[in-house]
């Protein structure tokens, strides 16, 4: 092991490059916008003189095509921006994953998959791999003050919805509160990222727990391994995690075998994979139970632990489906009043799969009127602002979308956060205020309004219960509205289950 890089966590992920992607590395961060015309000309230049150029210079060619491939990237909206791996991590995946040889090619070209599925083909390929009868939980670590610790906080998600999210890269710092685990004298943690964390970020954190645990920061500093991918593309973390061997080595030399765990922000079969490729217990739900954090799942708990909700269509597949639904949701005679529904994708994140319609003004109640809610769908107004309708109706031909009445009297955007151990027991950890921006999440404050407050940890564990019964295990999350009525009254309404 190299001790340098053990005592040295900030430093740590510059192992996992070759001398020609240090190389590469260096010429990308020398360059800005106004360089750019010159790397161009170079390229140029180097292109028309290969022919004469020994073997050296062919590989100066390479990096420079890379850095302009970059760049390019760079004036394209930053979509996809990724550097594919040397011959040499190649070779290397080809030792370490002697059962599945083609792990690194397979990974390397998600990078330009077209939005086919929730995940692109090589993502299905590859979970089709993950060994289910190794993700059970009887391996964890027996004594939690003896352990070490794996954070991938990955976000395994639809990339067109990852592309929508601003500064989607820097949500991987919301899991730093795992820092926290090494108050414990015997835990080790090991957190990955793809870009590497400010070394002002990570003190802050260790030393609000010097002040309020009295660990020292040295001390905690020494029981800390930090790595990072070094890249800044719209992929999941996994997914970049899985193409490079050499920091999947890395982190297996530095846990212990038998008192190790992973956990993840988001589980997914490639969550599963990479537990599997570092011999540890993967601590988090199981992805085959992902369909109870979606949507139209959220709404099924809710109805089965007998929690109040917002009424709603079923999950539909087509905007015609969708066109239906609607109208069938604005003749039940409650609804009558209603003037907006808002129209979610049945797997989104940070809000940014919601859009808001306003209904025309019709006779409900009699005579169809298809047609024109079907026109008025094209309408929509998106919380993310690249989405339009054509894209938007094909996520919801691919993973389905629902609408729900929009209350126009709410006046908060409550949280409850829980907790289900492997054993199935149901812990309420906190309730929160949301600050939402549209229906965006932008932060939250701690606790929930007192008026509310033992209503939503009633019916968050009432979630957990149903969740657990299930199969859940690890964090999750229940997010409400309040409604306050003419007469003063509160109504509290749930919303969706984040599995996370």
């Amino acid at each position: 092991m190299d001790m340098r890089i053990a005592a040295d966590p900030f430093a740590s992920s510059v192992v996992f490059y070759s001398p020609e992607e240090r190389l590469r590395g260096w010429l990308s961060r020398q360059i800005n916008a106004s360089s750019f015309f010159v790397v161009r000309v170079v390229f140029v230049l180097v292109c028309l003189c290969r022919a004469a150029m020994i073997a050296p210079w062919l590989a100066v060619k390479e990096i420079l095509r890379s850095i302009l491939l970059v760049q390019t990237s760079s004036f394209r909206s930053h979509k996809d921006i990724a550097v594919p791996s040397s011959p040499a991590t190649s070779r290397a995946s080809t030792t370490l994953l002697s059962s599945d040889t083609d792990l690194n090619s397979r990974c390397h070209h998600q990078s330009t998959a077209s939005f086919s599925s929730i995940f692109s083909a090589e993502q299905l390929e590859l979970m089709k791999n993950a060994d289910v009868e190794h993700t059970s939980f009887d391996g964890l670590p027996a004594d939690p003050n003896d352990e070490d610790i794996i954070i991938v906080p990955s976000l395994s998600i639809d990339r067109d919805q990852l592309e929508c999210v601003t500064g989607v890269t820097y949500y991987e710092e919301r899991c730093l509160f795992a820092l926290f685990y090494l108050q414990r004298p015997r835990t080790r943690v090991v957190y990955v990222t793809s870009i590497p964390i400010p070394r002002s970020t990570i003190l802050y954190y260790l030393e609000l727990l010097q002040r309020t645990k009295g660990v020292a920061v040295e001390d905690a500093l020494s029981r800390l391994l930090l790595l990072s991918c070094h890249d800044w593309s719209h992929r999941s973390l996994t997914e970049k995690i899985l193409e490079r061997p050499r920091l999947i080595e890395r982190v297996r030399e530095f846990v212990r075998p038998g008192v190790s765990k992973m956990s993840c922000f988001v589980c997914t079969p490639l969550e599963k994979r990479l537990a599997l490729l570092l011999r540890v217990p993967l601590h988090a739900c199981d992805p085959s139970l992902d369909y109870w954090g979606s949507k139209a799942g959220s709404k099924e708990i809710f109805l089965e632990a007998g929690i109040p909700i917002l009424m709603s269509t079923p999950l539909v597949k087509s905007a015609s489906q969708l066109s239906t639904a609607i109208l069938d949701l604005m003749r039940i005679p409650e609804n009558l009043l209603v003037k907006r529904v808002v129209v979610k994708l049945n797997q989104g994140f940070s809000g940014k799969g919601n859009a808001l319609l306003s209904l025309p003004v019709l006779d409900y109640a009699s005579g169809e009127h298809f047609n024109e809610v079907l026109e008025a769908l094209e309408t929509l107004q998106f919380e993310a602002r690249e989405e339009t309708w054509d894209s938007f109706k094909c996520k919801i031909s691919i993973i389905g979308a629902l609408a729900e009445i929009w209350v126009e009297s709410v006046i908060s955007s409550p949280s409850v956060q829980g907790y289900i151990s492997p054993a199935g027991q149901v812990s309420i950890l906190s309730t929160h205020e949301q600050e939402l921006k549209g229906q965006c999440y932008l932060g939250s404050w701690f606790p929930a309004d007192n008026r509310y407050r033992n209503a939503l940890q009633q019916y968050g564990r009432l979630v957990g219960e149903s969740l657990a019964a299930k199969g859940a295990v690890d964090r999750f999350s229940v997010d409400f509205v309040v409604v306050q009525y003419e007469n003063g009254d509160l109504g509290v309404f749930a919303v969706e289950i984040n599995l996370r």
